[in-house]
């Protein structure tokens, strides 16, 4: 939660006129669950379901670095099967997890080619954390009086990893657009008692600028 704070400390105090950007960041795509019991130390992943994630960044560039700081919201869908005790048999069961999130995401451009190359010309890794609040969430599944939800953890974070490639508008417009490709590594057990959850994501974004940037 410490980290958390800092994040945002490090997103209120970096603006400064003129040194940085502002854009807004929207991806979709599909998330998926490392799911295993402690007992049996047995695990499988989940069915992929569509995803989104919309943030506002704060871009700040030093020659070939470049350093996100996003605030934001997404919606996690996940697919499973859950076990009906009276018919002994497993059904499906979907879960929708709303967050809020906290992202600091390090890039480093490649240099590749010259900007007049293309999209090829602009390439950049990206790898950095994020901090999720899992503030609602809702359950679905066929009628089983035994199965009534799933308690969640609050708090959820792990590792962004990454790859860009930026796309200079031929307009007056601020700078263009870039490309994403993201795929989001959940390190935190999210689910309360015996059963793990880590949630994973796989996302295509496309960054559109706010503001001008140097």
């Amino acid at each position: 939660m410490k980290e958390a704070f800092l994040i945002i400390l490090v997103f209120l105090i970096s603006y400064s006129p003129g040194n940085g950007q502002f854009l807004i960041n929207i991806e979709t795509g599909l998330s998926f669950s490392k799911m295993g019991n402690r007992f049996t130390e047995t695990s499988t992943f989940s069915e992929p379901r569509f995803s989104s994630r919309t943030e506002l960044l704060y871009r700040l560039k030093a020659h070939k670095f470049h350093l996100d700081l996003g605030l934001g919201y997404s919606l996690e869908g996940h697919s499973f099967k859950v076990l009906n005790y009276f018919e002994a048999e497993r059904i499906k069961a979907r879960l929708s997890i709303h967050n809020l999130n906290l992202s600091i995401v390090p890039s480093i451009n490649l240099h590749l080619g010259s900007r007049e190359s293309g999209p090829l010309g602009n390439i950049s890794l990206l790898t950095g954390v994020f901090y999720g609040y899992i503030f609602s969430s809702k359950f679905k599944y066929h009628k089983d009086p035994v199965i009534s939800d799933i308690q969640l953890k609050p708090l959820n974070t792990g590792l962004i990893l990454g790859i860009r490639t930026s796309c200079q508008a031929k307009s007056k417009l601020p700078t263009g657009f870039d490309l994403s490709l993201k795929y989001y590594w959940g390190l935190v057990n999210i689910q309360k008692g015996n059963v793990e959850w880590y949630t994973r994501s796989l996302m295509c974004s496309i960054t559109l600028p706010l503001s001008k940037g140097k």
